[in-house]
């Protein structure tokens, strides 16, 4: 077992525990205290009446237990460093401390010998305040009776009930009893006999507790209330996230915008969202409609979000919602009719009105549900317009819904007002819950009840009794609808093909990206594999430069070889200027298409690279054999252009008698066998070469098994080789260790 452990936690911890630890047993190990070293440390004192088990924070490096000597350990934990603590017990019970430059060894007891505590079952338990236990202690405690005799009387009867905790004490001649009032005290009763020494235990574990929190009154208080605006904070993220809401612009100008809000109450399923506004072009909102089709939701929608994003939530809506900060926000919505009081529909609703109308002013939002209903239509909808008219001239926002087509011309001929509308689904007979800003709406009665099953016949008396300007106003809301729709319609076409068009632009740009982007990268790959070549062709220049420096170390005399200088500087500017060519192009120049195909003999241009070649040979699947200097590539047709009245001949170029003739023809194995070490590395350089500049993707080494000298050699080459991308032997069919495939980038 081994820990480590903060010295004031294991002195604390200690102090606790060895209360109940006996000072003398025939039991040994009763005398310590045990240690388990798990999940946790624990610290566990024993004296088969009463246990103590304390768990301690500490960084456990191997788990185990002990007993320790309860007297022994403690003081000598007491008297360590205020530093960390560390202990470890080997397998012959020897315990090291550590605590700074402190160290003490001591001998611990087996574990195995320490009676195990009885194991309490939470689910037969009781949850109450430790005012109350610690109450309920001093008041029995007394009566507890110590003579020995009569063990039963010893301790103190506790009986628990679903609504009440009892606790109750007696020696013979006094009784104690406490009882402890709850709604819900235990699912099931409980009754048994506590010592008094555990009793006493309690009672001075719970006074000390109280004692250390009272010294840490003001910091709990700050905890507490840092937790609770905290609980506050997040139970608000947790509804928003669960209403899917955002923060609303918050103004005080008395704008409101609402952009798909939602009511909080309705099913995200369910729910249709609507758009409104109000304070910007318009002060006041009249509401028609259908009955069911959505007025007073809206209406509750807009109070509701509005009282929200005041309390600090936010609220369901979409982004680009504002919201204004009202200091008041009224509402008379629903039927109030009480028969105790009396009351009808008009007259609750009056009342309500009436309060409003004492207190509303400029900072005020009123919502009126069907204003001035239940009464007569002619004087309803008079009234109706004067209370709009008054809350106006406070300077408050309005947002009222009615079925009176008097508040519909009102709002059409008012300044400031602005009619909406629940949408109407004609063909279904059937609210959408739409809100349309800026079209009166219809009540619809008479195709709602054609639905519902009135007789056709008792709806053509009641059109016949409708007034005719009625009916001519109907029947132009019908037909602004019927408009409305139709550009809707068209709106949602325009917005599709427009969405489309974007869509379009949107993969044109990306397909144009990508070839820019492909193009780049395939002029990048060209210029290194030019460069590539550029460098092999300098490596070769260096090597004949050198083989000259040989030739004139071996004129007679320090003669000087003839012309060997001239050629050097042949080659350089050779050199020079096909480097050049490797150069970025700013411009690309258009070419005319070629007027026949490509001939072997013929003279190309290597697109990639920007030098001429000729054709050696055309490839069964159409590629080409070229020569380009004193190098042999194969390359594709889009990547070779025809230059017409044009030949060269191909030759080799040979420096002095002793220059090596650099191949490039491009061979998919090479056979090495027999060859000493010295001898197959320049093959093998000169073979990877060519290979890779002929684009093989793979290639085959043939060295033999052997001794393995060769095979390693040439592995040891490849790993230099930066243009290598992986090698390995061959399996079984391939040459197994006598061959090395070899695959390159």
């Amino acid at each position: 077992m081994k820990f480590t452990c903060e010295k004031a936690l294991l002195v604390s911890a200690l102090s606790v525990a060895s209360r109940t630890v006996a000072q003398k047993s025939t039991i040994p190990c009763l005398e310590g205290v045990l240690l388990r070293a798990g999940v946790a440390l624990q610290l566990t004192g024993y004296n088969l009446e009463t246990g103590i088990t304390v768990h301690v924070g500490a960084q456990i490096q191997e788990a185990g237990s002990c007993v320790m000597p309860a007297r022994l350990f403690f003081d000598i934990v007491r008297k360590l460093p205020d530093e960390m603590v560390s202990i470890t017990v080997d397998h012959k019970q020897q315990v090291s401390i550590r605590a700074g430059a402190a160290f003490f060894q001591i001998t611990a007891m087996d574990s195995e010998d320490y009676p195990e505590l009885p194991d309490v079952n939470g689910k037969s338990g009781v949850t109450m305040p430790q005012s109350a236990l610690k109450a309920m202690i001093s008041g029995t405690i007394f009566s507890v009776s110590e003579n020995q005799a009569r063990p039963i009387q010893t301790g103190c009867l506790m009986e628990v009930t679903e609504d009440s905790v009892t606790m109750v004490a007696v020696d013979s001649f006094r009784l104690a009893r406490r009882t402890w009032h709850t709604e819900n005290a235990a699912n099931h009763t409980l009754k048994f006999v506590v010592p008094a020494a555990g009793l006493k235990e309690i009672e001075r574990i719970l006074a000390e507790l109280s004692a250390e929190a009272a010294g840490h009154r003001e910091q709990i208080k700050l905890d507490y209330d840092v937790l609770l605006q905290l609980e506050c904070i997040f139970a608000r993220a947790r509804l928003s996230f669960a209403m899917r809401a955002i923060c609303p612009e918050v103004r005080t100008d008395g704008q409101l915008n609402l952009i798909r809000a939602r009511h909080p109450l309705i099913t995200g399923k369910t729910v249709v969202p609507i758009s409104v506004r109000l304070g910007s072009d318009f002060d006041t909102l009249i509401i028609t409609g259908p009955n069911t089709g959505g007025k007073t939701v809206t209406l509750k929608t807009i109070g509701l979000l509005t009282l929200m994003a005041e309390c600090g939530l936010h609220i369901p809506a979409d982004d680009g919602s504002a919201i204004n900060v009202y200091e008041q926000v009224f509402a008379d919505i629903g039927d109030e009719q009480s028969i105790e009081q009396s009351l009808s529909t008009f007259s609750s609703h009056t009342k309500n009105i009436v309060e409003i109308l004492k207190v509303c002013d400029k900072d005020s939002l009123v919502l009126f549900d069907e204003l001035c209903a239940g009464t007569d239509p002619a004087e309803g909808a008079a009234l109706a317009i004067s209370i709009i008219e008054f809350c106006r001239k406070c300077g408050a926002g309005v947002a009222a819904t009615t079925h009176y087509a008097e508040l519909k011309l009102y709002a059409m001929r008012t300044s400031g007002v602005m009619n909406a509308s629940c949408e109407f689904n004609v063909e279904t007979l059937q609210p959408t819950y739409r809100l349309l800003i800026g079209v009166p709406g219809k009540s619809n009665a008479f195709a709602i009840s054609k639905r519902l099953g009135i007789d056709e016949a008792i709806l053509e008396q009641a059109r016949s009794l409708v007034s005719q300007n009625d009916v001519n106003f109907e029947d132009v809301l019908t037909q602004l609808d019927q408009q409305r729709q139709e550009m809707e319609k068209a709106k949602e076409e325009a917005e599709r093909l427009r969405r489309e068009t974007e869509k379009q632009k949107e993969k044109s740009d990306e397909y144009y990206a990508q070839i820019k982007q492909e193009k780049e990268k395939a002029a990048q790959q060209a210029r290194k594999e030019a460069q590539y070549i550029i460098d092999d062709a300098r490596r070769a220049a260096d090597a004949v430069y050198e083989e000259l420096k040989q030739l004139r170390k071996q004129a007679k005399n320090g003669a000087f070889v003839p012309g060997s200088n001239e050629k050097q500087a042949q080659l350089r500017r050779n050199l020079n200027e096909a480097e050049s060519r490797m150069q970025p192009q700013h411009e690309e120049k258009q070419r005319p298409e070629p007027t026949r195909a490509i001939r072997i003999g013929d003279t190309v241009e290597l697109l990639k690279l920007g030098t001429k070649a000729t054709v050696l040979a055309i490839n069964k699947d159409g590629s080409y054999q070229l020569r380009a200097g004193i190098l042999q590539v194969t390359a594709k047709p889009e990547e070779v252009y025809l230059l017409e009245n044009e030949t060269q001949n191909a030759a080799k170029k040979v420096i002095a008698g002793k220059v090596r003739e650099l191949k490039a023809a491009a061979q998919p194995e090479l056979d090495i066998r027999g060859m000493a070490v010295d001898e197959a590395l320049p093959v093998l350089d000169n073979f990877l070469d060519a290979a890779y500049m002929g684009n093989l993707p793979n290639a085959r080494i043939i060295h033999g098994k052997g001794t393995g000298v060769l095979r390693a050699a040439v592995q040891d080459e490849l790993r230099r080789c930066k243009y290598v991308k992986s090698f390995r032997l061959g399996v079984y069919g391939e040459g197994e260790s006598g061959v090395t495939i070899v695959e390159f980038k």
